[in-house]
């Protein structure tokens, strides 16, 4: 029958006792310092701007075809005006509803 086979630091952690288990115990952190306070007034993380967070408007899901978007945003970025996809697609469907009512 064959023996079990000895880990390579075996040997070293034999010879050092007790001084090597204090190496094999994690050293639990004790915090040092305190968080500061946030300024009154004033919320953490980003500031809430954008569409995301305006209630005039609703995230809608839309499928449009790989080409055209590439078109547009390429249109959009070379007249470099700020104008986004979704400000294209909410003028297309202004014009539609005008249209169609």
């Amino acid at each position: 029958m064959t023996t079990p086979r000895k880990s390579r630091f075996a040997d070293l952690l034999e010879r050092e006792g007790d001084q090597a288990e204090e190496y094999l115990q994690p050293e639990v952190a004790q915090p040092t310092t305190t968080p500061l306070p946030s300024p009154e007034g004033r919320k953490l993380g980003r500031p809430s701007v954008g569409k995301r967070s305006n209630p005039e408007y609703k995230q809608a899901t839309v499928f449009i075809r790989k080409d055209l978007r590439r078109q547009i945003e390429r249109i959009l970025f070379e007249r470099d005006t700020g104008e986004e996809l979704s400000d294209v697609i909410e003028d297309a469907l202004t014009d539609w509803l005008k249209k169609n009512s």
